[in-house]
């Protein structure tokens, strides 16, 4: 295999080859189109390959090298491969299969014992794992922020998993316009806004053809553009006819948003992201959402890259006892190269306080696992 290089990656182009990661994981197949500058950054900050160790059987989702059982596979590897089913849920939904009802709640189980194992981890792919087409990365996305905020409010168990599968289906009667979007950079067109407009109800209606029968979740799907001064979408609720459920997902969709890089702007930071959302909260749901937020997730929440006192730049992989002492890996030294190894940083201690956000060098590619530490 072959190190992918900046130039072979074009935005808006398909892919010539397969990509795989560095166990022969398929992370995207021949003929997908590339679909944001971050996806691009993200696959070779991966340090991602082309052309695979072994031929891909055709209609093939993944080819894996070395471990299968998720018990050897590190959280990131299992998140991949969660993704990849998820595409097959959604071919299944669109066709109206009736065992995708089975499928989601496999997925979503999977996820939630990530989420409750390794919520660091699971809050640094958030932030760091943009390989993936938009449509499949956000709904995952979106799930595990949610369950996370859901979690951080009481919620029970059952209640928690409604939330989490109208993350999965909230925008699946719109996935293709939806990849077109991350591409578009011109004013939507008539009937672009009216699908928008409608997919709230559209996806629900898909779902439930499809067999899902919660009705909770089937509900947030429908409300989850709606805003409490009433000037959301499809159908202009008020605060006192909107979930707190829904509110929650309407949260979580838009931070994930944010993180996500368009064809007309780069992805916004979380500290970025979080202080849009906090100046900007007067049309959410519920304003009590937002500060829980902030304090669940830290002012440098797990995946961020920094640089530190000492001026090294590394990953927030865990968060500390303080928003703006977490601990950090450290794999680029002041010089500006890439360490032979990677070291914990505890940014408690003076020599080693964040002095600030940096921006990632996309000629020094990292393995997720090593940097949280699943592997040597």
């Amino acid at each position: 295999m072959k190190r992918i290089l900046a130039g072979e990656l074009r935005v808006g182009e398909a892919l010539p080859w397969d990509i795989f990661d560095e166990r022969g994981q398929l992370l995207l197949a021949a003929g997908t189109i590339i679909g944001s500058i971050r996806q691009v950054e993200s696959l070779l900050l991966r340090g991602a390959l082309r052309t695979g160790p072994m031929a891909r059987e055709r209609g093939s989702v993944t080819v894996a090298r070395g471990a299968s059982d998720d018990e050897m596979e590190t959280p990131f590897e299992q998140l991949d491969g969660l993704i990849q089913r998820l595409a097959a849920i959604f071919t299944g939904i669109e066709s109206r299969q009736a065992a995708s009802s089975a499928r989601c709640e496999r997925l979503l189980e999977r996820l939630e014992q990530l989420l409750e194992t390794e919520s660091d981890a699971m809050l640094g792919a958030i932030h760091l794992v943009h390989e993936h087409p938009y449509t499949l990365i956000h709904p995952i996305r979106c799930a595990s922020l949610a369950a996370l905020l859901c979690t951080t409010r009481g919620y029970a168990p059952a209640r928690r998993r409604s939330v989490m599968l109208a993350a999965l289906l909230q925008n699946v009667s719109m996935l293709q316009l939806q990849q077109q979007l991350v591409q578009q950079s011109g004013a939507l067109s008539a009937a672009q806004q009216r699908l928008i407009e409608d997919h709230p109800e559209a996806s629900a209606r898909l779902a439930a053809a499809a067999g899902i029968d919660d009705g909770l979740a089937l509900t947030i799907v429908r409300q989850h553009h709606e805003r409490a001064d009433g000037s959301g979408y499809p159908h202009r609720l008020g605060q006192e006819d909107i979930l707190e459920e829904a509110g929650i997902l309407q949260l979580a969709d838009r931070y994930c948003a944010m993180i996500a890089a368009r064809s007309y702007r780069e992805a916004l930071t979380p500290g970025e992201s979080l202080r849009v959302l906090y100046t900007g909260q007067a049309g959410m749901w519920r304003s009590e959402l937002i500060p829980q937020l902030i304090q669940m997730i830290g002012i440098y929440p797990p995946g961020s890259f920094v640089t530190l006192g000492s001026g090294e730049t590394g990953i927030v992989v865990k968060r500390g006892k303080r928003s703006t002492e977490p601990l950090v890996r450290a794999y680029i030294s002041p010089r500006g190269g890439p360490y032979p190894g990677i070291f914990t940083r505890d940014c408690s201690t003076p020599a080693f306080r964040i002095v600030r956000v940096a921006k990632p060098d996309l000629t020094i590619p990292f393995d997720l696992s090593r940097i949280w530490g699943y592997r040597e």
